[in-house]
This record gives C-alpha cells, structure tokens and sequence, in this order.
C-alpha cells in the first residue's frame, strides 16, 4: 500500500524473510531517483526495539551504514530516558553518536500519573477532595497541548461540586458517575489519546529527519501508532529523492 511518500506493508521488515523482492517492487513504483532511508516498525515495546536489524538480510547493511555514522534511531521512549539498552547491540554506535532520540510528548508523564490516580480512585466509596483538583488541575494542564478539553471541564466541574458539598473526603454517591468517568478516561480515552497528538509526535521525529536529511532513519513505536485512522507515517515527510518503509507488525 501507498501513502504519499511512503510503503506500508506488515511483515516487509520484521519477518526475518528476505525483502529483496518487495524493496525491489517499491524501488520500481518510486523510480531509480528515490532512495529508502526511513523505516518504521511497529516493535516499540520491544525490550530492546530494532531487534528485526539484527535478522536475515539487514545486519551487515545497518552494521556498515552505523559505522559510517548515517544511522539515527527514533525511540518510544521521553527525550531524557533513552538509553544504550533501547538500542540492539549491533546498533549501539548510533547511541554512542548521540543519535538515539525520544519521541514521547512530555505530557504523557503527567497522563500517566493521572490514569494511575485514576485507577486507584474509581473504587472508592469516598474521594478526597485533594485527589479531585489534582485530577482536574493536572487534565487542564493537559489540554493545554492535547485534546481534552472536554474531559478537563468535566474534572473541573466534579471537583467544584465536592467543594460544594463541604465534606472531605467526598461520599462517592454524591458525585453522580464520577467513578464512571474516572474508569472511561483512565481505561479508554487516555489511551486512545496516544494515537490523537501525531502531528506533534511526527513534528518532533521529522526535526531530526531534516537535521540528519542524508542518514538512514529507523522509527520504533507501537504498532497501533501505524495501523490506527491517523498513522504517524503521514506526519512524516521523508527527504526530498527518499521514501520511508513502515511495517504494521509488532516486530
């Protein structure tokens, strides 16, 4: 399948098979002019992600291209958390480089303290006040970047009505489906939230792209981040004469 400047196929990169006949088929689709330098697997929560560089056909390529200092690495990992085990070790120069990036948006840190909050909270027959204003106070901050801004008001609204009540902690019941809203924001909406910021997961990749426009480019993620309505590969923009190859599978 083709998207813009971009192949998509499950298992052309992580089946451990030979992808010269696929590669070659793309090659003919984008013409001798166009080059691959991007790939995308879906293998982000692999311990370590990129493993498939290390089968079949692919670790003499990479093992040269890393020697030659043109390999970066996009990581599902914070800016400030990446480290030489997310990357194989056949690949460990790119980390050594300085060229093993974090993609993740640094609100997910705060997202997941309040889903946790969340989880320990929906249960409860009683909630303290303290607990619902970091709720709504940290989805406010949130909306700030991502879209929840419904979610924020609806936090905002139930912890007004506790402050109402001058009770603390607040008896559940008094608060009309909060537990519900707790368990469908912690459980769903927070996670599918991750497939909603790609423009800005893309923005943040496609920075290192440009700046390292003539290295090969290898992007981990989740697979969801490729099989979902609004891939990361279209807020990717590959270089002028490049495509990039993205594999569905979970590596």
């Amino acid at each position: 399948m083709l998207k813009k400047n971009w192949y998509i196929k499950k298992n052309i990169l992580c089946s451990g098979l030979d992808p010269g006949p696929a590669l070659g088929f793309i090659a003919d689709v984008f013409g001798d002019e166009y080059t691959p330098m991007l790939f995308m697997t879906g293998d982000g929560h692999r311990q370590p992600p990129f493993s498939w560089t290390t089968r079949g056909v692919w670790p003499d390529f990479f093992r040269q291209m890393a020697a030659m200092n043109k390999v970066c690495c996009h990581v599902e990992k914070y800016s400030d958390d990446v480290t030489k085990d997310d990357i194989p070790i056949t690949l460990r120069s790119v980390f050594n480089n300085g060229k093993a990036f974090g993609w993740e948006p640094d609100f997910y840190k705060e997202l997941q303290q309040v889903m946790e909050i969340c989880f320990k909270t929906m249960s409860s027959e009683t909630v303290d006040l303290d607990v619902m204003g970091k709720i709504a106070n940290s989805l406010n901050r949130i909306a700030k970047t991502a879209p929840l801004r419904k979610e924020a008001d609806i936090a905002t609204e139930y912890y007004l009505k506790g402050l109402s009540l001058n009770k603390d902690p607040v008896p559940m019941e008094a608060l009309p489906n909060y537990d519900v809203f707790l368990a469908k924001f912690a459980g769903t909406r927070a996670m599918a939230l991750r497939t909603e910021v790609h423009a800005m997961v893309g923005a943040t990749i496609q920075k290192n792209i440009d700046r390292y426009a003539d290295h090969l480019h290898l992007i981990t993620c989740g697979d969801a981040h490729i099989t979902c309505i609004d891939p990361l590969y279209l807020h990717i923009k590959p270089p002028v004469g490049t495509f990039g190859v993205a594999d569905e599978s979970k590596g």
